[in-house]
This record gives C-alpha cells, structure tokens and sequence, in this order.
C-alpha cells in the first residue's frame, strides 16, 4: 500500500519546523510502500469426480492471507519536532501540525508533548465454485479399484465458475497533544490554529481510513495434467471477469479535554486529514479482471497419496486502498477549532483512487485422493 508522509521530524531553526521541503525535516512514516512483508497462507481445495473415469466433477476452492498490519508509534517531549505534514491551501505553503515541540524563548510556538501513532492493516480471501470436464485426454488416467490416478498420461480440462474476492484495508492515525507550558493561554497547536482561548487541556485527533473490495464473477480456465511414473506436473491458468464494489469510508474527530477532565468533540467533525470536505462513505462498482496462474510439481507417495510443491500467482486488476485515499493537502481555517473564517480553496477532497493487488506464493501441498 502506498502512503503520502504522515510523521515528521524536524528543527526550530527551520522556518517551518518539520514541514516538508525544509532543510533539517526528514520523514519517519510514510512517503513509500507499507505492509510490504511476507506473509503465510493456505488454499484449500476439494473436488468430487461424477464418474469413476474422472470425466466430469465440480471442486471448490478457497484461499486466504493471514492478517498483516505495519503499525507506528512515537511519542516526544521537546526535541527534535515531531510532526504531521500537509499542505495548507489556505496560505499555498507547506505546513505541519506539532506532536512534540521544545520550549523557545520568544517563539510564537508554544512547547507541546504528545504522541502520534499510525496503524495500516490489511487482509485478502478468496474463494470458488467450479465445474470441470474433460477436453483432451491421452493415456488412461484411472484404474477401477486404485484409489489413484495411474501412473501415465496427458490429459486437458475446462473449468467454468464462479469466483469471489475480498480485500479490505484500515489505516488510523492517532494524536494526543498535551500543552506543556504553565503560562498557557490555552493554544495548543497554534501552528494550525486549533485553540481554545479560554482553558488550558489537550487534544485527542484521529483520522481513519477504510476500504473494502468485494469482486464477483465468472470464471473459466484450463487444467493441464501430466504424469509420468510417480512425477507429475499440473498447469491451471484462470481467468475471472466482473464486477468490483469498492468502498471507501473516510471519518475523523477532534476531541479536546480540558484540564478539569471535561471532554467535548470540536465541530465540524474531523481530525487533520479527515475534514467534512472528505468524511463520509462512498461506494462505486467497476469491471475487474482477475487472472490466476497456479503451477504444481507433484510425487506420489502412496497410491493414494501425493506430494506437491508450486508456485502461485493471482491478479486483481482495480481495488481501492487505504493509503491511496489520503489526501495530504488540508485548508487549516476549516480544521475543528480554528478560529475566524475560512479562507483558501475547500481540502481535503475525496475522489476514487484505485489501483492494482497483487499475490505470489511458493505452496507445498498434499492430495488425497479415494
């Protein structure tokens, strides 16, 4: 999944402390490829022959990732700055929003302790439905009263079915900002004009981005088998064609407590990247393509036993991501609590960003067959 910067780090002698583009700014989180770890999974599959010939039958399948998450956390007070950046549309400059800042004398910044903490997860399933005939056969590939195929042989199937796909993601960003200053006057985060002029407290802020993917539609492909002695090797190309409904929920809030523990969430609703320009869920159905390649090398153990070891590759042509749905550009007169009117174009804005998945295992498998 990709991910625009989301943390920052960053020096007082910057003009713009942490903001992206600045001399002494780098990035902690984001700005590249997440949740690119390996991870396990299992595909189980089960057919039943309709004749003692293995002419005919219908076999179902499913497959499934384990969950995979790449979560982030900091927390700071004082120095380097820590940060979340976005671009300001109400003054066209590159900003940021402070999670950590140290005491400056005679800085308009006010020292701010606090943490930020990122979590992105995903998961993936997949299941289907097919029949299976018999198109070209040579060599005789069963044995009445064997409970295994026989030991030589080529032979071609067509499938056609039904298949399914589900691909959802989250992505949370999480601040919690505390004012550490005794002489507050009750800004908190002056940088982008969240205040409460009246009492000193702190700020919860939280972004949440959610996608689901859900794919339905036929399928058809082939199935090529060849054995020889107690080797074999099996070929299945797929092909799935229809229909994607992709969702996007976007939501955010601003919850600002004050020192005498009394909480109150700050209207509009929304956090940093989440504004009511944006919040909201969104649904859109689009024609997918889903190719599947699986390769087998298999060696029969017993007559009814038999060890395989493959490579699998699938594709989904249009998904929605969690990551791709951010938008990093945000008009800080519109953020909960920012005092006076709103100025500059209305952001963030949402639109579809979709893109394509991808998965690629190596399996190892064994087939019973009776």
């Amino acid at each position: 999944m990709s991910v625009p910067a989301l943390v920052t780090q960053g020096s007082v002698a910057d003009e713009h402390p942490a903001a992206l583009g600045q001399p002494h700014t780098s990035v902690l989180f984001g700005d590249d490829s997440i949740l690119t770890d390996g991870r396990s999974g299992g595909r189980v599959e089960v057919g039943y022959w309709f004749n003692d010939c293995h002419t005919s039958g219908i076999e179902v399948e499913y497959l499934g990732l384990e969950d995979d998450a790449d979560p982030f956390y900091i927390w700071k007070a004082g120095s380097p700055v820590i940060a979340r950046p976005f671009y300001d549309t109400s003054t066209n400059e590159q900003r940021s929003e402070f999670v950590a800042f140290p005491y400056v004398p005679l800085s308009p910044h006010q020292p701010i302790a606090g943490s930020v903490s990122v979590d992105p997860r995903t998961d993936f399933q997949s299941a289907a439905l097919r029949l299976r005939w018999e198109w070209f056969g040579q060599g005789s590939f069963c044995d009445p009263g064997d409970c295994s195929p026989c030991q030589c042989g080529r032979r071609v199937d067509v499938t056609l079915g039904y298949r399914y796909l589900q691909l959802n993601d989250q992505l949370g960003i999480d601040e919690a900002l505390t004012s550490t200053s005794y002489i507050s006057t009750g800004y908190i985060n002056p940088n982008t004009g969240r205040t409460n002029p009246l009492v000193q407290g702190s700020f919860r802020i939280q972004d949440s981005f959610r996608t689901y993917n859900v794919f339905q539609g036929g399928e058809m492909g082939l199935a090529f088998q060849s054995r020889q002695g107690r080797w074999s090797l099996d070929l299945a190309p797929k092909l799935g064609l229809g229909n994607t409904r992709e969702t996007v929920a976007i939501n955010g809030a601003t919850i600002f407590t004050s020192s005498t523990g009394q909480a109150s969430l700050l209207q509009p609703q929304g956090g940093l990247l989440t504004q009511k320009s944006n919040i909201g869920e969104n649904q859109r159905d689009v024609f997918s393509v889903v190719p599947q390649v699986t390769l087998k090398l298999g060696y029969q153990l017993t007559p009814c036993l038999r060890f395989t070891t493959g490579y699998d590759f699938l594709y989904w042509s249009r998904v929605v991501r969690a990551g791709d749905q951010i938008d990093p550009a945000v008009n800080a007169s519109m953020l909960p609590g920012a005092p006076g009117p709103v100025t500059g174009r209305t952001a963030p804005t949402f639109a579809f960003h979709d893109t394509g998945f991808w998965a690629q295992g190596v399996s190892l498998g064994l087939e019973y067959g009776w």
